[in-house]
């Protein structure tokens, strides 16, 4: 019934084969029964939209229009700017409370997370974010909420209205479907700038948090950008070394 939708498909079965295997150790089914043990899963392209340079610059003139007309709510805006700098993801940042942040140290310390608990290294943006953000009394997070001593739970709102502005254009998948750039695709931009200075997969896969080493890969072709240029670079170097005449040079 949902075939149509294969992510979400996937999704339903991941749901299916956990319920089976909490049922089987509560021994409410017999040991091994797992219905959903042959079914196989679709196929799903990884979707791997990163902002460019120029639209990263549009991005933040954006930002910096809306903070500086009040169009758009403070604490919104700077969860954005978060997101950018840290390559959190949302509700690593909504749900971040002010008694996690080390300012000094510059850690975010998340007790729970996709991949369990971690530590944010917070790079000089995220940290002068944090200290220009006013506190608001009562609410221990960062980015408070409608509701008194609550979190906010969504930028959707306040992201379109950014991503439109910037004129930030949908990509299109090999089914023909157009998709918006989405929040979670300013994680992507943060891995490909990791990438682009010279950070290998390991250490992409530490500042975000991966698990799974597998998790990490899609950006292996981002990673051999900084490779590439270091062997061009040393291959000029070594033809030019060799193309000049040396001292006491054979006659």
């Amino acid at each position: 019934e949902v075939k149509d939708t294969p992510r979400a498909a996937n999704h339903v079965l991941d749901f299916l084969s956990s319920l089976y295997g909490q049922a089987q150790a509560a021994g409410l089914v017999p040991e091994g029964f797992n219905p959903t043990r042959r079914i196989k899963r679709f196929r799903i392209q990884p979707r791997q939209r990163f902002l460019t340079d120029d639209e990263l610059a549009r991005v933040g003139a954006i930002l910096a229009e809306a903070e500086a007309d009040d169009s758009a709510d403070l604490h919104a805006l700077a969860a954005i700017r978060l997101l950018i700098f840290t390559g959190c993801r949302r509700d690593e940042i909504l749900k971040a409370r002010w008694d996690w942040i080390d300012l000094d140290r510059g850690i975010l310390s998340l007790p729970d997370s996709k991949t369990g608990a971690k530590p944010v290294v917070l790079s000089p943006p995220a940290i002068e974010v944090l200290r220009s953000l006013p506190r608001v009394a009562g609410n221990p997070h960062v980015i408070p909420g409608a509701k008194e001593g609550q979190r906010r739970v969504s930028l959707r709102e306040v992201w379109v209205k950014i991503r439109d502005s910037a004129a930030l254009p949908p990509t299109t998948d090999a089914s023909g479907k157009q998709k918006n750039v989405r929040l979670h695709d300013l994680r992507h931009s943060y891995a490909s700038l990791l990438a682009a200075g010279g950070a290998s997969l390991p250490m992409i896969g530490a500042l975000l948090g991966h698990s799974n080493p597998s998790t990490t890969q899609r950006y292996a072709h981002l990673a051999d950008d900084p490779l590439r240029q270091a062997a061009r670079e040393a291959g000029e170097r070594a033809a030019e070394v060799m193309s000049s005449r040396p001292n006491g040079a054979l006659q």
